[in-house]
């Protein structure tokens, strides 16, 4: 019985030394590999391009709004004037 006692206990410690050894833990910085990588620095310029182009897209749309809002008010002062 004494046997059987130390050999699950040698067991359970064996089995606790391994499992102590075998974890490990890295940290990463995965922003200084993204910033190594050609295709990463590509698509930040498309990025940067594209923030661009939307900026100017919507200030072309609000110059479209208000020269809309210009021509009808002006056509209904028009159309007064007949």
């Amino acid at each position: 019985m004494k046997k059987l006692i130390y050999s699950i206990s040698f067991i359970f410690f064996a089995m606790g030394l391994m499992a102590q050894t075998t974890t490990k833990i890295a940290f990463v910085d995965t922003q200084v590999i993204l910033e190594a990588m050609p295709a990463y620095q590509n698509a930040m310029k498309h990025k940067k391009l594209l923030k661009n182009y939307k900026r100017n897209i919507s200030d072309l749309m609000v110059i479209s709004f208000n020269v809309e809002k210009l021509y009808y008010s002006l056509s209904k002062i028009n159309s007064i004037r007949l």
